[in-house]
């Protein structure tokens, strides 16, 4: 039985996920393509597996439960942009008041 490349078989998430980590679709890639800018969160794990962070220029929506870190995550985000790269930066919360934020980002 002949070998097919497993990025041809795929569909749906797992074509995205070889496409945004695998290394075959990157080593692939021609020296003329280049690769999008990122943006560093400051996270380190975060930063490492998504190869440097979040897309320069796009809107990135953080999905979660209650209580799942959406919030720091912003926050973490935020502060680092501000205060480490000299960029500016947005926050926008529909549910939770600023004393609120505030609090959760003190604690």
């Amino acid at each position: 039985m002949e070998r097919v490349d497993p990025v041809v078989e795929q569909t749906g998430f797992a074509a995205l996920f070889y496409v945004s980590y695998g290394d075959p679709i990157n080593s692939a890639r021609s020296p003329l393509v280049k690769a999008p800018a990122k943006a560093p969160t400051g996270i380190t794990g975060f930063d490492e597996i998504t190869g440097g962070g979040l897309l320069r220029g796009r809107t990135a929506l953080l999905v979660g439960g209650p209580g799942s870190g959406k919030t720091l995550f912003a926050l973490q985000f935020l502060v680092h942009g501000a205060q480490d790269c000299k960029e500016p930066g947005i926050f926008v919360a529909f549910e939770e008041n600023a004393r609120r934020i505030v609090s959760n980002a003190e604690s």
